[in-house]
């Protein structure tokens, strides 16, 4: 520490920048006056242990508050039976590296796998999962006047690569045909099917079904450039937790 000081008083002319663990106290503590604007001084925030699950916040009117500036604050079984984490403050949801939780799991087939959702007020995907460190499949359930879209690709090793909309009664499926090498688009509407092979007439149909048009390709597209934003190592996780709670 005291030599990168130095190299930076001594060439004042040139940016100098680390990085820095927040500290303990920053950890372990968090100021009354956030919790209570009448109170002063620190609370401690510590981690309390349920069987396998495992909680970290501070404790108000003998209630564990879910709460964690530095690491995730709840660690339980998730829906995929595996290991999940969620991010809190103030017992609030919140996102850290662009995600609210992350489960880390082990398919039937034995394909090690990750679900990281967002908020629900977060734009963009709700619901990611990887599989072998691959982006398989994502949810979207913001888009306006649509309940959800889902785009795949050989997700749980399927081979199938396809979006599907879904509205009320009313759903898409675009997907592709490796026998023909094009894609397929279908309608349904309360029943009622619609066929278009090679997606041909795909922009005039969804406007007559949907009364817009529905751009599958741009969730494909952010399907497979999808990149890293949070970290998918548990290992990274769980060593902040031992950091400053073991």
């Amino acid at each position: 520490m005291k030599i990168v000081i130095s190299m930076c008083l001594l060439f004042l002319s040139t940016a100098c920048t680390y990085e820095q663990e927040p500290s303990e106290a920053l950890c372990t503590t968090v100021e009354n006056s956030k919790i209570n604007p009448d109170e002063t001084g620190f609370r401690d925030v510590v981690l309390i242990t349920d069987n396998a699950d495992e909680n970290i916040g501070y404790f108000l009117n003998g209630e564990l508050v879910a709460h964690s500036e530095c690491t995730s604050a709840l660690k339980n079984v998730g829906e995929n039976s595996g290991q999940k984490y969620e991010w809190f403050m103030f017992g609030q949801k919140i996102e850290r590296n662009g995600i609210q939780s992350i489960e880390f799991y082990t398919t039937g087939a034995g394909v090690e796998s990750t679900l990281a959702t967002r908020l629900e007020t977060s734009m963009g995907w709700q619901r990611q999962y990887r599989q072998r460190g691959v982006v398989t499949r994502e949810i979207w359930l913001n888009e306006p006047n649509l309940d959800s879209i889902t785009s795949s690709s050989n997700f749980d090793n399927d081979g199938v690569i396809e979006v599907i909309v879904i509205s009320d009664v009313i759903s898409k499926t675009k997907s592709y045909d490796a026998n023909t090498a094009q894609f397929d688009c279908s309608w349904s509407d309360s029943g009622v099917l619609t066929l278009d092979q090679g997606c041909a007439n795909e922009s005039t149909i969804d406007n007559t079904i949907f009364g817009t048009i529905i751009d599958s390709d741009f969730y494909l597209n952010e399907l497979n450039n999808a990149t890293d934003s949070y970290p998918t190592d548990r290992s990274e996780i769980e060593e902040d937790i031992e950091r400053y709670f073991k």
